[in-house]
């Protein structure tokens, strides 16, 4: 691909004045390709003259494709990851075989961290931000739900199962082509968002009327051109903004010592936000690809509009206006947050709940210390705004 790639990111900087890295513009097609496979899914393949077995080949070999696209032959990670965690869950009983999976798929990212972490330190940032680290996240997310939830649906105490375990239990082990085309389905391979099992195959096998015609989503027209829209707008700010607000800047002793603090405190909201932007559009635009192949349906409003946020992975406004650090964790990378609840938050006994999540959370996120700083840090904001409000908000 490196004789397309020089030269459309040459096109672009010809165009916009924006240098674009190849990694980047790559992902942005594989964005593209993504979501034309989404419709070219939905509307050639998913049909009763293609056989279900074989709809999920497709899915998942496309996928597999769209990752080697990226990285190349590291492909070979993320197939012994599922592989192997496919062979503990088929061969070792649902009742345990939830913590090896768990072990086995978090020690593989714990490598890939690794790696990462090396070329940073070691090389340059630039080496270390194409990886492949980012979606062997969201398969790590896939298949240790996968596992807890089989694990919830064999599990002979139902009755301690809280409303949420329930909801994603699984009480059938999947075939491998199941199990592979869930990890591997090319509408969440780049950069997610998780979609639970169970709305995934629902997706995959949709309902038919008593007819045998297949029952049918509201259009997504609205909601996936939205989002498209939006989401191509917050990478602009990213890439242009990005040249003219770098957060570097704040940390320059010679800024810090010639600015004053309130200025200095509207650069940091502004810059971050550019940073923040890259995140948005990356993941308005996936949640439009989910929602194009018709994955994504959350009922209907009270004027009855058609709702497409079931796996959405950001609500911008709750963000950018939020209330307090409870309000801003909601918000920000939802179905991480489901995930983490699933997993770790109903499971753990209340008083390592927080936490035990928020180290969950930091360990899935890598090893640069960053991110332990931030996690420890909002554990304890969170119980103080806890506290704070236990007292306060009676008196309101």
């Amino acid at each position: 691909m490196d004789f397309l790639l020089s030269p459309l990111s040459h096109l672009v900087f010809i165009v916009t004045g924006q240098h674009v890295h190849p990694e980047q513009l790559i992902f942005l097609i594989s964005l593209i390709l993504s979501f034309i496979g989404s419709y070219i899914y939905k509307h050639y393949v998913q049909t009763s003259r293609i056989s279900f077995e074989n709809q999920l080949v497709i899915s998942s070999l496309f996928g597999a494709w769209i990752f080697y696209l990226n990285w190349g032959w590291f492909i070979w990670i993320p197939v012994l990851d599922v592989v192997v965690s496919y062979l503990l869950v088929r061969f070792i009983s649902p009742s345990s075989s939830h913590r090896y999976v768990f072990v086995f798929s978090m020690l593989v990212l714990a490598l890939c961290h690794l790696r990462t972490l090396y070329l940073f330190v070691f090389y340059t940032p630039d080496d270390a931000s194409g990886d492949y680290t980012g979606t062997m996240m969201v398969i790590t997310q896939r298949i240790t739900s996968l596992s807890f939830s089989i694990a919830d649906g064999f599990s002979n105490r139902h009755d301690l199962l809280s409303d949420n375990q329930k909801k994603h239990a699984v009480r059938k082990i999947p075939s491998f082509t199941e199990y592979f085309s869930y990890s591997f389905c090319f509408l969440g391979i780049i950069a997610g968002p998780l979609v639970f099992y169970n709305h995934f195959m629902e997706h995959m096998r949709p309902k038919r009327d008593e007819d045998g015609k297949p029952v049918s989503s509201p259009s997504s027209i609205v909601a996936v051109t939205t989002k498209w829209c939006m989401g191509l707008i917050f990478i602009a700010v990213f890439w242009i903004g990005g040249e003219y607000l770098p957060p570097t800047l704040s940390m320059d002793p010679q800024y810090i010592s010639t600015t004053p603090l309130w200025r200095r405190m509207f650069y940091v909201y502004f810059s971050m936000f550019v940073a923040r932007s890259k995140y948005y559009g990356v993941w308005l635009i996936c949640d439009a690809i989910n929602n194009e192949a018709g994955i994504g349906f959350n009922g209907y409003t009270a004027n009855g509009k058609p709702k497409w946020d079931l796996i959405s992975n950001i609500n911008i406004p709750n963000i950018e206006f939020a209330t307090g650090l409870k309000t801003y964790i909601d918000n920000w990378n939802i179905m991480t947050v489901q995930w983490i609840r699933l997993i770790s938050y109903d499971r753990l006994q209340p008083k390592y709940r927080t936490l035990g999540s928020f180290i969950l959370s930091a360990f899935w996120h890598g090893f640069l210390p960053g991110y332990y700083m931030m996690f420890l840090t909002a554990h304890i904001f969170l119980l103080v705004q806890r506290k704070v409000r236990r007292a306060i908000r009676p008196k309101f």
